[in-house]
């Protein structure tokens, strides 16, 4: 009984195993996802950066709120930015040890 289910769970997962070429195309795909969305967090820090610049030099009334909105929307488009920076080195980390293991 617990021979047989340990073979067959153990035949099942060799088979599951994803094949070294598609280890390959889950990594590009992942970076070039991570590259995307990077470019995009770059691009949301210079929008806030402009609204905080834009918000400073016309202080009306009302236009606190909005720089103080801009200001938190800038500090979250950051850490955002340095996140999928820390994912994008966890991926290269992954695909060298991919590398690696090929040797």
């Amino acid at each position: 009984g617990a021979g047989v289910s340990s073979a067959l769970i153990a035949v099942i997962s060799r088979k599951l195993e994803l094949s070294r070429a598609e280890k390959h195309v889950n990594n590009f795909m992942a970076d070039s996802k991570l590259t995307n969305q990077r470019k995009n967090a770059a691009a949301s820090v210079l929008q806030e950066t402009w609204f905080i610049h834009k918000y400073k030099k016309a202080l009306h009334k009302g236009d606190e709120l909005r720089l103080r909105h801009h200001q938190r929307r800038f500090l979250h488009s950051i850490n955002e930015f340095r996140r999928i920076k820390w994912d994008q080195r966890k991926l290269q980390e992954k695909g060298n040890s991919l590398l690696d293991v090929g040797k």
